[in-house]
């Protein structure tokens, strides 16, 4: 009621820039409050008309930032195609602006969920252009980014060549990553290329290889405060059992 009452106020006055603010807010609390579709539609209407309205008051990081938004509410939409179509107005925007640090990230989280709602074509081509701009930015004037972030680009091809059934691919760039986290002393990165090479002796068939390795990695994943990791392990070290006819552990 009180976001209502903001944004009629503003309107009144014709402040573009803060009756966007009051609908990105709105937008908010529909996403986030969802209990039919209706209130994700609603989360969409009210990004786009705080869209419209920043797009013609020359803050455009703020509409790039807007337009990360969209594409999440887009995704809970599952109107995957606008999404990736928002991700690509939002990047194009990132090269106008001359802001590689905020193209990469996007062409990151674009892989990510390319790789998930998309084709593991599409989720490579977005990686291959991220693993690009990282190596400019790294080696660049200003510092750029940790060389740890080439490392974790390494290690998202390998896990999307793995699951696109590429094992020498995948063993390949498991192996890149795994130098640049070794040579950084990047713990955590070690172990989730440990995970990553057991999935893959896994799809090979290699079952006592894996097993190893998997319940190596699962003292390490089982410490974590995300219980996912540990999860994943568990599923991993489950299949090898079955694989060596262990189905009572």
């Amino acid at each position: 009621t009180y976001l209502l009452e903001a944004l009629a106020l503003f309107q009144q006055r014709g402040d573009k820039f803060e009756t966007a603010r009051v609908l990105i807010s709105l937008s908010w609390h529909a996403r986030w409050h969802v209990r039919h579709s209706e209130d994700f539609e609603r989360s969409v209407d009210y990004f786009q008309q705080a869209q419209q309205l920043l797009a013609g008051q020359r803050d455009d990081l703020r509409r790039g930032w807007l337009l990360v938004e969209l594409f999440e509410v887009y995704m809970g939409l599952g109107r995957v195609n606008e999404a990736f179509s928002n991700d690509a107005e939002q990047q194009a925007l990132y090269r106008r602006l001359n802001r590689p640090d905020l193209l990469r990230e996007s062409l990151h989280w674009e892989s990510v969920l390319a790789s998930r709602h998309s084709t593991l074509e599409h989720a490579l081509r977005a990686r291959y252009q991220c693993l690009e701009l990282t190596k400019k930015l790294a080696g660049s004037a200003e510092g750029g980014t940790p060389v740890i972030d080439i490392g974790w680009n390494y290690f998202e091809l390998a896990e999307i060549y793995r699951a696109a059934g590429d094992l020498q691919k995948a063993k390949g760039y498991f192996d890149m990553a795994s130098e640049i986290f070794t040579a950084q002393d990047f713990v955590e990165g070690q172990e989730l290329h440990r995970r990553g090479l057991g999935y893959t002796l896994l799809a090979e068939e290699r079952f006592e290889e894996a097993e190893a390795i998997f319940r190596a990695h699962l003292s390490w994943a089982r410490g974590l405060l995300v219980p996912g990791e540990g999860a994943v392990t568990l599923t991993g070290r489950g299949s090898t059992c079955i694989g060596l006819g262990r189905y009572q552990v």
